[in-house]
């Protein structure tokens, strides 16, 4: 199964990567779209929208404020929607440097959790077009419903501080 497109604005300060998006995400062609993750609660707060607004007012508001959405992966083999689920070895990973390299401004990399991370270093970095873009890279708590031993408020709390360092002026 195919991922979903990189949803940039014309300036990217910051980059949040997923791993691979969720059975609901695909069927909705849209991120986090699966109610019980925390994503858009957790960015609502530096992003001056509210958790439950429209998608595509979301998207807006992240653009306005630099920031990028992507997966690692563009292609997986996966049972359900949890990245555990990830068949190992049937992953294709995206091409960040779309998005890297078109964008001088970028700032930060976040990564969704442990998992993306771990995606992120076995399929991006050793593909050589990381040279010392003086970019951060960063694991953040996943919002993955699937996370639940960190309670919301907390994840929102650790998102917002770091999405903060990068996106408010």
């Amino acid at each position: 199964m195919l991922g979903l497109p990189p949803r940039a604005g014309p300036s990217v300060r910051v980059l949040i990567l997923g791993s691979f998006p969720g059975a609901r995400s695909l069927r909705e062609r849209r991120y986090y779209a699966n109610p019980q993750n925390r994503f858009w609660r957790a960015l609502a707060p530096s992003c001056a929208f509210t958790a439950d607004a429209h998608h595509e007012a979301r998207i807006a508001a992240l653009h306005a404020r630099g920031i990028a959405l992507w997966d690692v992966l563009h292609a997986c083999r996966r049972e359900g929607s949890l990245d555990q689920g990830i068949l190992r070895g049937s992953e294709e990973p995206n091409d960040l440097s779309r998005v890297v390299g078109s964008h001088a401004e970028l700032r930060a990399i976040l990564l969704n959790g442990r998992s993306v991370a771990e995606f992120f270093h076995r399929h991006q970095i050793p593909r050589g077009f990381w040279p010392d873009l003086g970019v951060e890279v960063l694991t953040l708590p996943s919002t993955s419903p699937a996370h639940a031993a960190m309670p919301t408020a907390e994840v929102v709390r650790v998102w917002t501080e770091t999405l903060d360092r990068f996106v408010r002026a």
